[in-house]
């Protein structure tokens, strides 16, 4: 069972989308309407751990981000599309001799959500999204910038997670 599971999870996956600036997606992700949630995978060799592995990350429009299995950074904190936000990470400390695995969790909730069910009260004066209001968006995606996993390099994986959604708790 463990197998079929990992041939179905590794079939679901991607190569990720490029964009400008080294910004990656999902190909399908651009044609969703609602929230949407992507998961993005990075393996890579090392014969020794760097004693500094500093990138740069951030995502349109939150992200959280881990090495080796462990959470080692969230954001970008709100900011606006001519100021946007990044992190810069020390991965190092993460960082082991051998296999090594990036992974990132990326969701945009300020999409247009799908029409509320019939019964409910109008909210036409209320935004559509359901991310905060103070939250902007150029469009969904994840760049991280350093050394040879930089996302304007070949080798990062794309999954679009059809399992998480999000409603207006107007």
């Amino acid at each position: 069972m463990r197998i079929l599971a990992l041939i179905f999870a590794v079939a679901m996956a991607a190569p990720a989308m490029a964009q400008t600036g080294g910004w990656i997606s999902h190909p399908a992700a651009t044609a969703k309407t609602g929230p949407v949630v992507l998961h993005f995978r990075r393996g890579f060799e090392l014969g020794t751990v760097p004693r500094t592995f500093p990138v740069t990350v951030t995502a349109d429009n939150r992200f959280i981000l881990f090495v080796n299995g462990k959470r080692v950074a969230t954001g970008p904190s709100t900011g606006t599309i001519a100021r946007w936000r990044t992190e810069t990470v020390e991965l190092a400390p993460y960082l082991q001799r051998g296999r090594n695995v990036v992974a990132a969790t990326v969701w945009d909730f300020v999409r247009t959500g799908p029409q509320a069910p019939a019964g409910l009260p109008a909210a036409s004066a209320l935004p559509p999204q359901v991310a905060p209001i103070s939250q902007q968006s150029a469009g969904l995606g994840f760049r991280l910038v350093g050394g040879t996993i930089s996302t304007g390099t070949s080798g990062w994986r794309v999954k679009l997670d059809e399992g998480h959604t999000a409603l207006n708790g107007r």
